[in-house]
């Protein structure tokens, strides 16, 4: 039997919500670049990219 140790259960959710924000980020990145602003693009990826750091 798995016993969950709080810390890690929370620990483990909180890296999981960063992976998501992250992939949410990287689709509004592509978004901006497909609509010819790549300055967004690329700062919107620079936010994704410290997400996925702390993760």
């Amino acid at each position: 039997m798995n016993t969950i140790r709080w810390g890690s259960y929370d620990a483990h959710h909180a890296a999981r919500d960063l992976l998501l924000e992250a992939a949410s980020e990287m689709g509004e990145a592509g978004s901006a670049a497909r609509q010819g602003n790549p300055m967004l693009a690329r700062a919107i990826a620079f936010g994704a990219e410290a997400d996925l750091l702390k993760a």
